[in-house]
């Protein structure tokens, strides 16, 4: 799973913003720093998502110019998955069906 970034210079900066996710905005000093505190703010914001039953926006936006791949890590990317399938369902509730 991954989420495309945009790098932009902002004050001696550089600042990291997602086109699907607005609110996730980081930056750094350099682009290594940045591209480092991107992954660190897309996966800590989809995880406090999901932990509080919150379905992120999904990656709708493409490779394109000037735009950077961020990957989501494989455990949240898993969370993210199963939130999709159980939908408003607690984690719980599935398995009430099956085992009744």
């Amino acid at each position: 799973m991954t989420y495309y970034c945009r790098l932009e210079p902002d004050e001696g900066q550089i600042a990291v913003r997602f086109p699907d996710l607005p609110n996730v905005i980081t930056y750094g000093s350099d682009r290594e720093e940045a591209l480092l505190n991107a992954g660190e703010a897309l996966n800590g914001v989809l995880e406090a998502e999901l932990s509080t039953g919150v379905l992120p926006e999904e990656a709708r936006t493409k490779a394109g110019e000037g735009l950077l791949a961020v990957a989501v890590e494989p455990h949240i990317a898993v969370a993210y998955q199963l939130r999709k399938v159980r939908g408003k369902e607690s984690q719980a509730e599935p398995s009430k069906s099956v085992l009744s």
